[in-house]
């Protein structure tokens, strides 16, 4: 199967991300992507809270991805922490408006 990398690049070779684990970043990596990769949807602002110490600094000098909203770039080699799927919103689970909270 012949892909950007040519065919040399093996897809069975690569880690992917899980939850409650450090994740090293490879070439072509992006927070959407790892996040799929490790939840199966869209968590960004989990991963980018639970790196905020990096990943903020990026936001603030503005090494963003514009054609993916914003999120802040990752670089080969960081090192991110992929935050447990334990305290996740179902989503299914909607919330009642006319609760008394």
């Amino acid at each position: 199967m012949s892909n950007f990398f040519g065919d040399s690049y093996k897809i069975k070779n690569r880690s992917f991300p899980k939850p409650d684990e450090f994740y090293t970043v490879v070439m072509a990596d992006n927070l959407y992507k790892i996040s799929r990769w490790a939840y199966g949807y869209n968590r960004v602002p989990e991963l980018i809270n639970a790196n905020s110490k990096l990943l903020q600094t990026r936001i603030d000098s503005g090494k963003v991805h514009t054609d993916l909203g914003g999120i802040p770039i990752v670089y080969e080699g960081d090192l991110l922490w992929i935050p447990s799927a334990e305290n996740k919103i179902k989503e299914t689970e909607t919330i009642d408006s006319d609760s008394p909270d």
